[in-house]
């Protein structure tokens, strides 16, 4: 006991090298230990790290381009359609085998619409390789 009460005399007037000491380690095991986290895209109200944003920031632009692969399939079916529309009203007849030219067109875009954005989730599925 007595051991007791001559340490804590020894540190009575030390206490603010002890505060100090104290925010100094507090402060280092944060700064080493913690990640910076940022909110996420997807929901913010959870906080993720650099390269989880990094992955996110992928995930939206790859879906950004699908969506923009689907805008170009529809408006070239509207081009296609228009042609027809106008070299039926221009001409006055309707030739069948251009009609047919058309959907078979408008079908083979679709599909290799289709399987581009397969392949990309294909490829989005694949582990990425460790670096």
């Amino acid at each position: 006991m007595q051991n007791l009460v001559d340490m804590l005399k020894k540190l009575n007037g030390k206490t603010f090298t002890i505060t100090a000491i104290t925010i100094v380690i507090i402060g280092l095991s944060y700064f080493y230990g913690c990640e910076a986290k940022v909110p996420s895209l997807n929901d913010p109200l959870v906080k993720v790290t650099r390269a989880e944003l990094q992955a996110e920031i992928v995930y939206f632009n790859s879906r950004a381009k699908t969506r923009i692969e689907t805008l170009d399939q529809q408006d070239a079916i509207k081009k296609m359609l228009l042609e027809q529309v106008a070299v039926v009203s221009t001409g006055g007849t309707f030739n069948p085998i251009g009609a047919l030219n058309s959907i078979i067109s408008i079908l083979a875009v679709g599909y290799a619409v289709d399987s581009r954005k397969k392949l990309a989730n294909v490829n989005k599925a694949k582990p990425a390789p460790a670096t």
